[in-house]
């Protein structure tokens, strides 16, 4: 969390796309990092934004089998179905 809070202060914007679309929220949710995804919240990003790929954090935390990122509360548009290179994928898919 000091590195975060470290960037943060730096001027580092939270909301920065990689060349896929995704962002801090993406990875953390992947990694399971609750403390990150609270502290992204509060600073104004929202769960539901998408990468290139269609994919929400929420997506990111079941596919990365994390519990208690998927617990952190997130409007239901973000729930939606992942636009994977070859199917469509839902959440359900995406944690089986």
């Amino acid at each position: 969390m000091e590195a975060v809070f470290a960037l943060l202060e730096m001027g580092v914007a939270v909301g920065a796309a990689d060349g896929q679309g995704g962002t801090a929220l993406h990875l953390a949710a992947r990694r399971g990092q609750v403390e990150v995804l609270l502290v992204l919240q509060e600073l104004g990003v929202t769960l539901d934004v998408r990468d290139r790929k269609g994919a929400t954090a929420i997506h990111e935390a079941a596919a990365g089998r994390q519990v208690e990122a998927l617990q952190v509360k997130a409007t239901p548009r973000g729930a939606g179905h992942y636009y994977g290179p070859r199917q469509t994928w839902t959440l359900i898919t995406c944690l089986v």
